[in-house]
């Protein structure tokens, strides 16, 4: 996962993999230093790959994976920055509209 303004990673974000019929949460990750992640033995079927990291705006994509399609390539995926900042003061956390 990249930053799309930089294309630099993004360390420790969530990917989720949910269920596209009824979003049931099926497996998570967290992104490593380098920004990537890594989500093996999943079943058959329609999934909704979320991506979510403090800062950023989350964003989803629709995944398919079939008999004939059992793995995805993913490719980069960027992360835009969120028009919101979550800052840390003295124990609370403040949001900052940019």
């Amino acid at each position: 996962m990249q930053e799309a303004a930089t294309d630099q990673p993004v360390p420790f974000a969530d990917v989720l993999l949910l269920r596209a019929a009824d979003s049931t949460l099926v497996a998570g990750a967290r992104t490593a230093l380098d920004g990537t992640f890594k989500a093996e033995h999943l079943a058959l079927g329609r999934y909704i790959l979320r991506t979510q990291a403090l800062n950023f705006r989350p964003q989803r994509r629709m995944l398919t994976f079939t008999a004939e399609a059992p793995a995805v390539a993913l490719g980069a995926l960027r992360l835009a920055a969120s028009d919101r900042l979550v800052l840390p003061m003295k124990g609370r956390l403040w949001v900052q509209t940019v």
